[in-house]
């Protein structure tokens, strides 16, 4: 079997919030000759050589001095969207593709469709339909307009969130939530992440 991991983490000496979460797959992967290939959103210096920022370094720099600047703001879902458009450019045939929050990935994933892929998706949050709701409801209750909100313009982008092969949800929440959704149970496995024991250790309530 070989596989391919997409995620919008930062690699090597460059990290952020995605990093640590995405780190243990890609190691046991690369240990037993899995892992084909590895598309992030930016890598620096990364031990698995086969790894690429999608987003090309001729746009990335440029829009990043230009945000330096003050001349530009780029938005996180038109960050999603540009990663979107080039990941799928960068994916090289495997047999199984596996998406870190893919969500937002739909070209990217249409694209690993085409490669007959079994597709993945190791959710990071709970399905987007849920995370909308939610949101519609805290909305109400301050007495503000739902429209416009993250997770229910997040929901209207993500039509392919039924269509992954299998879904690894990192709770039992999650799980329910796309269960709600109407995604199939037998396709879904629960995950849920561990915890660094060595930097977060039980100590006794002194309170």
């Amino acid at each position: 079997m070989s596989a391919t991991i997409v995620t919008f983490a930062n690699l090597g000496k460059k990290q952020n919030l995605k990093t640590p979460d995405i780190l243990p797959l890609i190691a046991t992967l690369a240990r037993t000759n899995e892992l084909r290939q590895v598309i992030c959103l930016l890598h620096k210096d990364f031990y698995f050589k086969p790894t690429k920022s999608a987003i090309p370094a001729w746009i990335w720099y440029p829009v990043r001095a230009l945000e330096k600047l003050g001349l530009l703001t780029l938005s996180r879902p038109a960050l999603e969207m540009l990663f979107d458009y080039f990941a799928r450019f960068a994916l090289t045939k495997t047999d199984v593709v596996i998406f870190h929050g893919g969500h937002f990935l739909e070209r990217t994933f249409h694209r690993a469709q085409q490669q007959a892929a079994i597709t993945v998706d190791l959710t990071v949050t709970a399905h987007t339909q849920t995370n909308a709701r939610i949101e519609r409801e805290e909305y109400a209750i301050l007495g503000l307009s739902s429209a416009g909100g993250m997770f229910t313009e997040m929901n209207e982008r993500a039509v392919h969130s039924n269509e992954f092969d299998y879904v690894v949800a990192i709770s039992d929440f999650v799980k329910r939530s796309y269960l709600d959704a109407g995604f199939s149970e037998d396709h879904i496995f629960v995950a849920c992440p561990d915890i660094d024991t060595g930097r977060f250790l039980p100590q006794q309530n002194k309170d």
